[in-house]
């Protein structure tokens, strides 16, 4: 427990999670998870498990890898992700449970732009848009794109998410597009 304790609790910042990955003749190979410090964090990588959602270009979940266990070093290999047919959109942290700076890659925000509507689970699209916000904020996805993701949830019933969504929005109009 004394590991952990300092790891988590004795120690600040988050980790900057993305993965690699190659597709071969259409199969998810050499998948791995890189695990950096952020900015301001302590130079430590942490374990921790979360959940990885693989969805169509259509914001279907197609498979899911769950209980992804990640080492305390940069790179972890995650063997359960190879051989996988390679989809158009990979989540890292599906269903929340893992903590980080989860960072979704180019191919993956173009499907969620076109597509987070029809996201089935209302905690993936609440976590795509927490995932999107903290993006922003960190000047890795352009606030100009945010309308692009409203126009998909248009619909959405969900409070918490309206509420997200909405904060988000307010935050990128005062603090990173152009005033006019």
């Amino acid at each position: 427990m004394f590991g952990w304790t300092k790891d988590w609790i004795q120690s600040k910042g988050s980790n900057r999670l993305t993965h690699e990955y190659e597709v071969k003749g259409g199969k998810i190979a050499n998948y791995k998870i890189r695990q950096t410090t952020c900015k301001y964090g302590e130079d430590i990588c942490r374990s921790q498990s979360f959940n990885i959602g693989l969805y169509d270009k259509n914001g279907k979940l197609v498979d899911k890898v769950e209980n992804v266990n990640i080492d305390k070093k940069e790179y972890t290999e995650v063997a359960a992700m190879n051989g996988k047919p390679a989809t158009d959109a990979i989540l890292l942290n599906c269903d929340d449970w893992g903590f980080g700076h989860f960072i979704l890659d180019e191919k993956s925000m173009k499907v969620f732009e076109n597509s987070l509507g029809n996201v089935e689970a209302n905690i993936d699209r609440a976590v795509i848009i927490g995932q999107v916000a903290a993006m922003m904020k960190q000047i890795e996805f352009p606030a100009n794109r945010l309308p692009k993701i409203l126009e998909q949830l248009m619909k959405e019933q969900n409070q918490n998410l309206i509420n997200a969504l909405v904060n988000t929005m307010l935050v990128a109009q005062m603090s990173y597009l152009p005033s006019d």
